[in-house]
């Protein structure tokens, strides 16, 4: 049996992504826990990561939810001290660092559906980089398994135009096992943006409810993983995961995000909750439809959103 101590260490642990001293020390609200961090880090479900230190998902999974049953005040004050100290941590994180504040706040969304699109439970390995002319074939590849004709001449077109706004998700083999487009609309090319319908529509949009004088806007034309389509699995998960990296580092002016899906309603349970809403409906692409879909972040930018998320 655990002494009282080290489960109010566990409940606190269970919360984040993984665990640090400094962590830890925002959780219990606490200057001092080198002991408790010692006595977490000897148990037989914690093992120890380059990130920190890592609950196995069905202890963490229970312990949350045993504690927000039996104790939902302390358990929302422990996510409260979570959000405010990866918030802080985001501000002054160097960009090549910014990926892992960014996984740990989008774990503190209660989303069961959110959490295993970005952290699968199988694992993924996979990074996202940005892609290089060497992944030509491959990106070719998988837009050719999953789209033809018109679309799949449109995204063959970002990518001839664009490759600056690519990123792959690589298998530790090497392999680009997916890939996902995302850029700032106002610097992409305007005939490109003519052309594609679909940019069209968000384009269109934009001009009907502007964004504020300064502020980003992002378009994230597609996602396609070699396996799945856009639908989730584990590279697809990295990609998105990096997404909200490219979020991270545009706040405090970024407004809105404007994408397209051919399965919005498979994906529902993932995209409305973050507060996606459909553009005037679906466009017809090969007798297909794909919906242009936008996310107003509101006020307080990324921080605001993510902040209203976990809450």
């Amino acid at each position: 049996r655990l002494p009282v101590a080290t489960f109010a260490t566990i409940e606190a642990a269970a919360m984040a992504r993984r665990v640090t001293e400094p962590i830890l020390r925002a959780l219990l609200a606490s200057d001092g826990v080198r002991d408790e961090f010692a006595d977490l880090r000897r148990l037989p479900f914690v093992e120890e990561s380059a990130d920190g230190l890592l609950l196995h998902d069905v202890v963490r999974d229970s312990v949350c939810a045993d504690l927000a049953r039996r104790d939902p005040e302390a358990e929302a004050r422990y996510r409260r001290r979570a959000t405010s100290f990866f918030m802080n941590q985001a501000r002054r994180t160097p960009p090549e660092r910014l990926w892992q504040v960014t996984a740990d706040l989008i774990y503190l969304i209660r989303n069961p559906v959110l959490r295993d699109a970005c952290f699968p439970k199988r694992g993924s390995g996979h990074s996202v980089e940005p892609a290089t002319l060497d992944d030509d074939p491959a990106i070719r590849e998988i837009i050719a398994a999953h789209e033809r004709g018109l679309e799949a001449d449109l995204l063959v077109r970002w990518w001839e135009r664009h490759p600056e706004t690519f990123a792959v998700a690589r298998a530790p083999s090497g392999a680009v096992d997916a890939f996902v487009q995302v850029a700032q609309i106002d610097r992409i090319d305007v005939t490109l943006l003519a052309a594609d319908p679909v940019a069209a529509a968000c384009r269109a949009h934009l001009d009907v409810m502007p964004a504020a004088d300064g502020d980003r806007v992002l378009i994230m034309r597609r996602w396609l993983g070699r396996e799945t389509g856009e639908l989730m699995s584990p590279p697809v998960a990295a990609c998105w995961l990096d997404v909200k990296r490219v979020y991270m580092e545009l706040r405090p002016k970024l407004s809105r995000l404007y994408t397209a899906m051919r399965e919005l309603d498979a994906q529902s349970q993932i995209f409305l909750p973050l507060g996606f809403a459909r553009i005037d409906g679906a466009l017809i692409f090969d007798d297909r439809p794909i919906e242009p879909v936008w996310l107003d972040f509101g006020e307080g930018s990324v921080d605001g959103w993510l902040s209203r998320l976990i809450q």
